[in-house]
């Protein structure tokens, strides 16, 4: 069952959440790895992941990355607000 956790706090949030209570806007999400000494790792140990798919939207960007051992998938998704430079004004 795929999770969601805040970057920031390493805590476990709702996935529909867009900013957490520590105030973090960057997320992770998947259902096999956990955080280690260097970040996310797989379960199956391995530490490095190779993105596969990018996109970018108005006000977010989501990556997809896969683990160079097992191929398990681990996403991310970056919120912003009006304020960042990255905001696209309509």
């Amino acid at each position: 069952m795929s999770k969601t956790f805040c970057m920031s706090c390493k805590k476990e949030v709702s996935e529909d959440l867009n900013k957490c209570e520590c105030g973090g806007e960057f997320f992770v999400y998947g259902d096999k790895f956990h955080f280690g000494v260097n970040g996310i790792t797989c379960n199956c140990g391995n530490d490095k992941f190779s993105l596969n798919l990018h996109m970018d939207y108005k006000e977010k960007a989501v990556s997809n990355f896969n683990c160079t051992k097992c191929s398990n998938l681990v996403v991310t998704e970056s919120y912003r607000d009006k304020d960042d430079l990255m905001y696209v004004l309509e």
